[in-house]
């Protein structure tokens, strides 16, 4: 029997595997809770995890920068780490949940939130995935690694961010991969976008999945 997408509260939506599996919060960009976040939910429970996403706009989409940032913007009944901290809770209490650590997928926007919910060793997320997005902050804390999927001269994620985000994590000790594509632009995997880069799309799913399967050593570049 195929996983399906359920909604067990408002704006959290659950895909689970036939057996038990440890928890994955996919977190969207600031497009919206599209196709694309649904189908990746989707995806992984047929790989064996218990998917979990938050509709952060509650049914809003975006198709032009304006009107995402206009969601961004918009004022929310709980705040977004709330509702993200939330979902995480209602999986972890699954009877197809398999443990207690988590990993995160987050895109852009939801990049900078999985980067965020991993600065808390209270929210136990011991992997962290981030698409087009790095976040330079203190990482003592964590207990994370971490794989970061970058598009080529991305204009959204600056070379010194991406510098001081590195340098962080070396001083802090955290084990890391970070790939880039080239040839591609920001929100290169979701299938909605102009960006969207089939064959590179592919392969990140790839190393995510194997991510997500295999303790990585955390050498740069793997």
């Amino acid at each position: 029997m195929k996983p399906k997408l359920v909604t067990p509260e408002k704006d959290i939506f659950l895909a689970a595997p036939n057996k038990p599996g440890r928890v994955v919060l996919v977190i969207h960009s600031w497009w919206g809770f599209t196709d694309t976040f649904r189908d990746l939910c989707v995806s992984l429970a047929n790989r064996g995890y218990l998917a979990v996403a938050v509709d952060l706009f509650s049914g809003g989409s975006a198709q032009t920068e304006a009107q995402a940032r206009k969601l961004k913007a918009r004022r929310r009944a709980e705040p977004i780490y709330k509702t993200l901290v939330r979902a995480l809770s209602l999986a972890r209490q699954h009877p197809m949940c398999s443990n207690a650590g988590a990993a995160v997928l987050g895109f852009s926007m939801g990049g900078h939130w999985a980067f965020w919910l991993s600065h808390r060793p209270e929210y136990r997320i011991d992997k962290v995935v981030s698409f087009y997005a790095v976040r330079n902050t203190d990482f003592t804390s964590s207990i994370a690694e971490y794989q970061i999927h970058l598009a080529e001269g991305d204009p959204w994620v600056s070379k010194a961010s991406l510098k001081s985000t590195e340098s962080s994590m070396r001083k802090c000790g955290r084990p890391y991969v970070l790939f880039q594509y080239p040839g591609t632009r920001h929100w290169f995997f979701e299938t909605e976008r102009e960006e969207y880069d089939r064959r590179a799309s592919a392969l990140a799913f790839g190393r995510v999945l194997e991510f997500l399967k295999v303790k990585r050593s955390g050498r740069n570049g793997v």
